[in-house]
């Protein structure tokens, strides 16, 4: 049995779920059904809603009942998601998908990443999980790029191909799932978890992990919300790069094109994350990641010309620099009996300030007031995650 297997299966995993044809065209699609700016963000803001309910409860279950199983379980749910937006045509099934797609999500984000660890750990590798990590985020994104330009050929056909073909790509999920290896500490995590009765011991569980991520780990709690700010920052770019590009007159042609230079950007720094931290060290980077990103939206908020793509490529690069650090800094101060849970907290934050203030975007996106929400965006970014900076710099961390 060659543990190790499971490092290219969680690439593939990640790439497999990352093949989003249909992201390049997405609002493109929702509006040829008659729905507006306002429906495309509440649609996501119901994604994020559901991220924000189902991240902890996602990690607590992979770290109480095994990482592998909800994986299976959310390579299902994300099937199910996919099938509603391929053959169901109503926003009221688009709404049941992204709550479908939210969960399948919130089963994937901790454990995946805790069961990279953990096999890494017992392979004796563990030193190389940043760069490991980094792969698969780079898969993850590579993936979404060459799938954004197919997608972009696809759309030509009809909006609603790029979904067919992301149906039949998910499909894929289930059998790479089943066929991970669990690693020693899922195996004796499984064991005891046979013997106890779950409702006894959720909310004692759930808080005290709360009480570690906020209360006990001052490194883990301003990571956690430097993380959630940037990826907030980085998030909501990318659904306003589409109003944005179309607002300057750029083709529908060259859309799927752009999405797939903006994730090959992602890839690149993911991957290479680890070479820049050895260089520059991790304070320097966590500096440049919101600068940069804070810088490149102001000059979205006050020109209107094709070359803030360099920029969108920018935020895209850091958006891939960002996670494979966060989460070796969160695994160095988390034990493997909550590893995916604080993982899935970090998405969490995220997800919770994008489900707030997404539909704000959205109703400012309708009035054409897209400059001012990418300067607003600017401010929060660099002001909340330089001051996320400056606590983790007093605690040592970076």
């Amino acid at each position: 049995m060659d543990i190790l297997s499971n490092v290219w299966k969680l690439r593939w995993i990640q790439a497999i779920r990352f093949s989003f044809f249909w992201m390049p065209v997405f609002v493109l699609f929702i509006q040829d059904l008659g729905f507006g700016y306002f429906h495309v963000f509440t649609l996501q803001a119901i994604f994020s809603l559901t991220l924000v309910l189902g991240e902890l409860p996602g990690g607590y279950l992979g770290d109480r009942f095994g990482w592998k199983w909800c994986l299976v379980v959310g390579s299902i749910i994300n099937i199910a998601g996919a099938t509603l937006y391929a053959f169901c045509h109503k926003f009221a099934s688009f709404a049941i998908a992204e709550v479908l797609w939210g969960i399948s999500v919130s089963l994937f984000s901790g454990s995946e990443a805790a069961i990279l660890y953990e096999t890494l750990d017992d392979a004796g590798e563990k030193k190389t999980y940043t760069a490991q990590e980094g792969m698969v985020q780079m898969y993850g994104r590579v993936a979404e790029a060459v799938t954004a330009v197919i997608g972009g050929f696809l759309a030509y056909m009809n909006l609603w191909v790029p979904f067919v073909a992301y149906f039949v790509v998910v499909l894929g999920l289930f059998p790479l799932t089943m066929s991970l290896k669990d690693t020693k500490k899922s195996q004796s995590m499984a064991l005891s978890s046979s013997k106890l009765k779950l409702f006894d011991r959720i909310e004692s569980d759930i808080k005290a992990i709360l009480d570690f991520a906020f209360q006990q780990n001052k490194i883990v709690k301003w990571t956690l919300l430097y993380s959630g700010i940037v990826g907030f920052a980085t998030l909501i770019s990318i659904w306003l790069f589409q109003p944005y590009f179309k607002h300057i007159g750029l083709s529908i042609f060259w859309f799927g094109i752009l999405w797939a230079i903006l994730n090959l950007a992602a890839a690149l720094t993911a991957q290479k994350a680890w070479l820049v931290e050895k260089r520059m060290g991790l304070f320097s980077v966590f500096l440049i990641i919101p600068l940069s990103i804070g810088i490149s939206l102001i000059l979205f908020g006050t020109m209107d010309t094709i070359f803030m793509v360099l920029f969108a490529i920018s935020i895209q690069g850091a958006r891939g620099l960002k996670t494979p650090l966060v989460y070796a800094l969160l695994n160095r101060e988390t034990s493997s009996q909550m590893r995916a849970s604080i993982i899935s907290i970090d998405n969490l934050i995220t997800r919770l300030i994008f489900t707030i203030f997404a539909p704000i975007i959205g109703w400012l996106a309708d009035l054409e007031s897209i400059h001012f929400s990418f300067i607003l965006v600017s401010v929060v970014v660099m002001v909340l995650s330089g001051t996320c900076l400056y606590k983790l710099k007093k605690y040592k961390a970076v």
